[in-house]
Parts: structure tokens; sequence; C-alpha cells
């Protein structure tokens, strides 16, 4: 199995995360299943220095649904995006992070990469997948 980057799960920068595109997002129970998808993602050819993950107190700052934690312009791109219905989905991730999930985000610039990334995601427990595409949300299962 091959290891991951040491900043793999290195604490996220202090921006507020944007809605993504052209990605597929899930959640995963932990690290040690994130760590097994990053492997099989990589071994699949998807491109490690393009596939993310949050975690923990930093990942949920990170992530800030509600853009609380931004100031006036994190809440202002929040309430933006929870118009384009994004907004279960950020407080469904949320949810998950302070359950100890891992948020993982995998390129997929097309539906045969779409589809093998969620079925990568799957095989480790993935859950709440979602593609993200440009101004859609897909629900994967």
């Amino acid at each position: 199995m091959t290891e991951p980057e040491p900043d793999f799960f290195a604490p996220p920068a202090p921006d507020l995360l944007r809605l993504p595109s052209q990605r597929v997002i899930a959640s995963l129970p932990g690290p040690d299943e994130a760590t097994a998808s990053l492997s099989d993602l990589i071994d699949a050819g998807f491109p490690e220095h393009d596939i993310y993950a949050i975690c923990g107190e930093a990942g949920l700052e990170r992530l800030d649904p509600s853009g609380k934690h931004h100031g006036l312009h994190g809440r202002v791109i929040r309430a933006v995006e929870n118009v384009a219905a994004a907004a279960d989905s950020l407080f469904d991730y949320a949810h998950d992070l302070e359950s100890g999930a891992v948020l993982i985000s995998v390129p997929a610039p097309d539906d045969e990469l779409r589809s093998h990334a969620a079925h990568i995601l799957r095989e480790h427990g993935g859950t709440r997948m979602r593609y993200f595409g440009t101004g859609t949300i897909t629900e994967l299962g």
C-alpha cells in the first residue's frame, strides 16, 4: 500500500473552503479508510497532488458552513452558496467532521472519472457522496 504524503492530513490553510467544481466529495469513517482510499485512488490514476482531505476541528473551521468563522466575507459567500442549495451539503459534512469522519475531495472532470472515484470511495465506507459540478450538485449515494 502506498503511504500518503506527510501533509495529506496536515492542518488546512485558514481560508474558507469554497464550493468545489468538478469534484467528488465523500465522508469517510476515519483516517484509516481515508488513507486506504487515497492509495487506491492513486493506483487508479487520480493525481495525488489534487486529492484533498480535511478532518477534525481545523477541518470543521475551514469548512465553516455558516461562514461565521470567516467574518462578513465568509457569511456573504455562504449566503450565496446556500441559495444555490449547497447549505444542506455543507452542514451534513460539518456534522460528519464533528463525528470524527474525514472528508475527501477527488477531481472528476468527466462522467467516467466521477463514477470511478465514487466506486473507490464507496469501497472504503464513503457516504454522503456528491458530485459538485459547475453550478450543480449531484447525489452519488
